[in-house]
């Protein structure tokens, strides 16, 4: 049945409310009953099934297009609606809720034609629950009351009683500015484009969203959003939008602030304590796939910076490529002390935090960098495991390492007390070692290493550098003994190797011998600076030993001479020629009372 007049719906009017106006115009006070007397579907105006508002365009005689463009679509029976191809959910329309912009309402009377009553209209836009200002006035919207028994639907007599309270609120719409995320609804409805992110997302997950986040910036413990007034959920929809319109980069950038915090606290690990109201929304209030990108980046984020577990999930995943460890998981899973591997990352410059009161679960490494350090410190050997791995008697252990013959994972100091040596390395050097040694040479002569270096008194480092340089030919195995006493030596061998070749020098004790005089005398003219002497090691016994060159000897007996020499030179009596030098004026080289001896030189007494 065609209405029996026209009306021009309004720019951005929705069925259900033009159907009202209808009503209003033929002065139905219903407008189900209205529907009804032409055949029009109410309840499928009122859901924006395609069928319904095409019978209500033909009963009206408006074009099909122009009254289905700003249909809110009721989604399945659910509780989505799509409208101008964005989706939005049930609380986020005010189905029920009617706010109105005055001076609109006022400009609707003004230049609309008919019936007055059914002139205003309220636009599409005013539905969507985050929208609280008036585009054209700048101004916030303002509530109607609810009118006895007038249905929600009834948007015309439910403006139509307001007019006469035109000046009230008028009174209460004030001037104010859209919020950011107002901003991009309308944006967006409006077919425009911000950011490949944030567009890419649902408008219902961004209008969810935003509030989440910027409490989660601004607060540090922030309410349900239901609790808070509605001053502080418009400054939380502010500073998310803006995050969300930043996209990843801007978000994973509130997640690290978020990270920061955490680490202050003492709590434990966990998706409520990290992300607040955000995680809770995601991973048990929601299935929704609308959400999963904001999935995603939390996911990646705790994946890339939270020392998560094996075993630990997130949305229901769990973390196949964990890039930061805890020490105290790394501990528990590597079997290591935490404190001392705790020392051993933070001596690799690895530990992301280094205050010495923050908590091994608070403690944090890349993974990647000190994953195969742990795996070779887990699997590695101190000093004292060394000697029984190898079979080495104490302390010959110690020259392995200080002689670099095995490298250390971790040199010995003040912090880590011991040296700790990869077990591949203790293998390698007892391959060399097996592959200097002919097992078919006669034992004869031969001896483990710590015998011949007692016998060549030789140390055992040293003996088993000459080893791995290939310089012992007399190199046997023993059958009967393990890893390194059974390779044997020929001590002989090794003190004709190391013993350096006979020089032209003197023991103090030779010494004696050649100048005719006592140990005390030789130093004595040491010490007063008449002998040049030096130190060397003793070829044998490998200790330092005081000699004298030959040509010093050789100087000494040509520029000087004692009384007792010159006495027996001349055959006279010592002290006849001690006599005839002193009357001579020929004086001692130095104090006889220091050097225990009178020494005088040469060319004085010629």
């Amino acid at each position: 049945m065609r209405v029996p007049f026209l009306l021009q719906p309004g720019a951005t009017e929705t069925p259900p409310d033009y159907a009202s106006r209808l009503a209003m115009k033929s002065r139905r006070d219903d407008v189900a009953k209205f529907c009804l007397d032409f055949g029009l579907d109410h309840q499928g105006v009122v859901d924006g099934r395609l069928e319904a508002i095409d019978e209500l365009a033909m009963a009206s005689g408006v074009a099909w297009g122009r009254m289905y463009e700003h249909a809110f679509r009721r989604i399945e029976e659910g509780l989505t609606y799509i409208h101008r191809d964005q989706f939005f959910t049930r609380p986020q329309l005010n189905r029920d809720r009617l706010r109105i912009c005055p001076y609109c309402l006022a400009e609707d009377v003004e230049h609309g034609e008919g019936r007055v009553e059914s002139r205003p209209y309220r636009r599409s836009v005013w539905m969507i629950d985050v929208v609280r200002i008036c585009e054209i006035h700048g101004r916030t919207l303002v509530d109607l009351p609810d009118v006895g028994s007038i249905g929600a639907h009834d948007t015309s007599i439910r403006i139509a009683t307001a007019l006469a309270n035109m000046r009230d609120l008028v009174a209460k719409s004030v001037v104010n500015r859209p919020t950011s995320l107002e901003q991009y609804v309308r944006h967006r409805l409006q077919g425009g484009r911000t950011a490949d992110w944030i567009d890419a997302l649902p408008m219902y997950v961004v209008i969810n969203v935003a509030p989440i986040i910027g409490s989660l910036e601004v607060s540090d413990d922030p309410s349900e959003l239901q609790d808070v007034p509605e001053k502080t959920r418009v400054q939380w929809e502010e500073v998310g939008t803006n995050i969300l319109t930043g996209g990843p980069a801007e978000v994973g950038a509130l997640l690290d602030r978020l990270n920061r915090r955490f680490f202050t606290t003492r709590r434990q690990v966990g998706g409520r304590v990290l992300f607040g109201r955000l995680y809770e929304r995601l991973a048990h209030e929601t299935d929704d796939a609308g959400y999963e990108p904001i999935r995603r980046l939390i996911h990646e984020h705790l994946q890339a910076t939270m020392p998560v577990a094996e075993r630990d999930t997130a949305f229901g995943r769990s973390f196949d490529d964990r890039k930061v460890r805890s020490v105290r998981v790394a501990a528990q899973e590597h079997g290591l002390h935490p404190k001392r591997m705790r020392k051993v990352l933070d001596a690799a410059g690895l530990l992301k935090i280094e205050d010495d009161a923050t908590s091994d679960h608070r403690s944090i490494f890349d993974a990647a960098a000190g994953g195969p350090l742990l795996r070779s410190l887990s699997d590695s050997l101190d000093l004292k495991s060394l000697a029984a791995y190898l079979g080495i008697p104490r302390p010959h252990e110690r020259a392995l390492v200080e002689r670099g013959l095995v490298n250390a994972l971790i040199p010995s100091s003040v912090m880590f007390r011991t040296w700790s040596i990869e077990r591949s390395e203790a293998d390698r050097l007892l391959a060399r070692m097996i592959a200097c040694a002919d097992p078919d040479r006669p034992a004869t002569g031969l001896h483990p290493l710590p015998k011949a270096a007692s016998r060549s008194c030789r140390s055992s480092g040293e003996i088993l550098e000459l080893l791995l340089d290939g310089r012992l030919c007399n190199v046997g195995l023993d059958p009967d003994a393990r890893g390194y006493m059974a390779v044997l030596v020929d001590p002989d061998e090794i003190k004709q190797i190391t013993a350096p070749r006979v020089q032209e020098i003197t023991t103090l004790r030779e010494a004696e011998r050649h100048l005719s005089t006592s140990t005390k005398v030789i130093k004595a003219l040491i010490a007063r600076g008449h002998l040049e002497a030096r130190t060397v090691l003793n070829p044998v016994m490998r200790r330092e030993q005081t000699v004298i060159d030959k040509t010093e000897i050789s100087r000494f007996q040509r520029e000087y001479v004692s009384l007792q020499s010159l006495s027996e030179e001349r055959n006279l009596h010592f002290r006849q020629v001690s006599t005839d030098l002193r009357s001579k004026g020929v004086k001692p080289i130095d104090d006889p009372s220091l050097l225990n001896a009178t020494i005088f030189r040469r060319s004085d007494i010629v």
